[in-house]
């Protein structure tokens, strides 16, 4: 007999892996923006820089779920949604 996974314990280890992901990702671009700019070293321009980062990634996902709402709802409309 298989052992089901509990959904719950499984979309928490989906969202750990990820946010550790994105931990990284965001390390590698405060690394980059200070190699860039040494002035934004220290707290606040951390801060700073993580703002416009999470921004960044907000909008990405605003965009993505725009789209996905167009072609849904193209398709719900009978109409052919673009690419």
């Amino acid at each position: 007999m298989v052992a089901q996974r509990d959904p719950m314990e499984e979309g928490g280890r989906q969202v750990e892996e990820r946010a550790s992901v994105l931990i990284e990702e965001f390390r590698e671009h405060y690394q980059d923006c200070v190699r860039q700019h040494p002035d934004q070293h220290g707290h606040d321009g951390q801060r700073l820089i993580f703002e416009g980062w999470m921004i960044q990634k907000i909008a990405g996902l605003q965009i993505a779920i725009e789209q996905i709402a167009l072609r849904f709802n193209a398709h719900v409309d009978g109409k052919v949604a673009g690419p």
